[in-house]
């Protein structure tokens, strides 16, 4: 299964969903990447060199959790990654910015779209969402990290869908909590094979 998840704006937690997801369907396929498309990015650089515990080195493969972590890839390397041994790939496409990243969120075998659920920022889900709408899924999920029953229900009835949902606060996305737990469950029944406990990573507080 390919996840894509595209963020409607800078800022409202795509990445932190990705990882988040990834350890959630950790504990329910046998083999999980999390792929960041894109060769600018820099924030899973910072996740592998306090991960590993040193500078970087030229491998942008690493493990936590026994999931796979691939950084800064480009888009011609995501087809090999996509048709090799994974049973589950969840890519990392940032915010919407070009036509590649909305060619691989279109592909995808499940299309989540990450919006905020604070009103000054709801008109960026909108419009992806009317932008989108000319390129039919029915499969395609909309998740507001933080969001309240009302902020759901409001935009759920603006979209047309009732495939929007709200993903609690999580501080740690290595650590997944149980109201995480509950909300992607609810939020990817129809995808979930039988579960299986995985190990945890915590970042060291300072």
């Amino acid at each position: 299964m390919v996840v894509a998840v595209l963020g409607a704006s800078a800022g409202v937690g795509t990445t932190h969903s990705c990882i988040a997801l990834g350890h959630f369907l950790g504990s329910r396929y046998g083999k999980v990447a999390v792929v960041e498309l894109s060769v600018k990015s820099t924030a899973f650089s910072r996740i592998q060199e306090i991960a590993e515990g040193s500078k970087l080195g030229s491998n942008r493969q690493f493990e936590i959790n026994g999931i796979h972590f691939w950084r800064q890839t480009a888009r011609n390397e995501v087809i090999p990654l996509l048709g090799g041994s994974y049973d589950a790939v969840v890519l990392d496409l940032g915010s919407y910015r070009d036509s590649e990243r909305l060619e691989e969120f279109l592909r995808a075998d499940l299309p989540i779209v990450i919006g905020s659920a604070a009103e000054w920022r709801q008109h960026d889900l909108i419009t992806l969402a009317r932008m989108l709408a000319r390129h039919p899924q029915t499969n395609r999920l909309y998740a507001l990290p933080m969001a309240g029953a009302n902020p759901v229900r409001e935009m759920r009835q603006v979209l047309g869908t009732s495939k929007v949902f709200s993903l609690p606060l999580q501080q740690d996305p290595f650590e997944m909590n149980d109201d995480s737990q509950v909300a992607f469950a609810q939020m990817l029944q129809d995808y979930l094979p039988a579960a299986e406990p995985r190990r945890r990573f915590r970042f060291r507080k300072s």
